[in-house]
């Protein structure tokens, strides 16, 4: 997991990187970042683009931590963002730029802990994690996910970001698919509701063109889901 913090204060700095350093000893794999300025950042991450926490101070030289936040959310739709403020008066102007929290300044250990708890168990009910030959971390947005297919115990994801093939067990995914709103539409696969463009008579076509198959069993069910979700949809049979 990739955190990156911007703070042009350095003695606030120096104690988030403090308490960062402390919160590495017990999530070595994590990797932080620390940025005195917009400019300093935005260069960075294009040389290493995966971003999962961003940590911002809405008072930065040059381009605010602001003006930051609407850049990196366009860039990375799924990344969890931080406010770091002196002003609390500055918090309802933030909100419109959806943070998933804020911090006020002098910031305090456990009040840091409690946030990247509450954000951790939130992304990571939100993403499959899987790490493939013991190495590579996969990470996958359930979100992004337009539909996967089961075959034994493999299981292949179509997705926004790219297509994966993940050795894992089968039975509990397929409930936990079908518990982030993706319908099952034949045996073995399931499509995100969130990225059918038309549900034909044996087949879903999904946003990208991309094909599934669906079974007679399971026409039914899927268009009543999508239907309870999603009342412009248009059908064709």
């Amino acid at each position: 997991m990739h955190i990156i913090i911007c703070e042009d204060d350095e003695a606030q700095a120096l104690v988030l990187k403090k308490y960062f350093h402390e919160y590495q000893s017990t999530h070595p794999s994590d990797s932080i970042s620390f940025f005195s300025s917009g400019e300093e950042l935005l260069q960075s991450i294009d040389r290493n683009p995966t971003i999962h926490f961003a940590f911002l101070d809405i008072e930065l030289p040059g381009i605010s931590g602001l003006e930051l936040a609407d850049i990196l959310r366009k860039r990375y739709p799924h990344l969890l963002i931080i406010f770091i403020t002196n002003h609390p008066e500055y918090i309802s102007t933030a909100f419109k730029l959806h943070p998933d929290q804020y911090l006020l300044k002098p910031i305090q250990s456990q009040n840091l802990f409690a946030v990247m708890k509450s954000l951790q168990h939130e992304y990571f009910h939100s993403h499959i994690q899987y790490v493939e030959n013991e190495r590579r971390l996969i990470t996958i947005a359930y979100s992004e996910i337009i539909y996967a297919e089961f075959y034994q115990n493999k299981l292949f994801v179509h997705s926004l970001s790219g297509d994966y093939t993940l050795e894992i067990e089968p039975k509990e995914m397929k409930q936990t698919l079908l518990d982030k709103g993706l319908i099952r539409t034949h045996q073995g696969f399931y499509v995100n509701p969130v990225h059918i463009k038309s549900i034909e008579l044996d087949t879903v076509i999904c946003s990208d063109q991309s094909q599934i198959p669906i079974s007679h069993r399971a026409r039914r069910n899927l268009i009543q889901q999508y239907t309870e979700k999603y009342a412009t949809m248009f059908f064709h049979s």
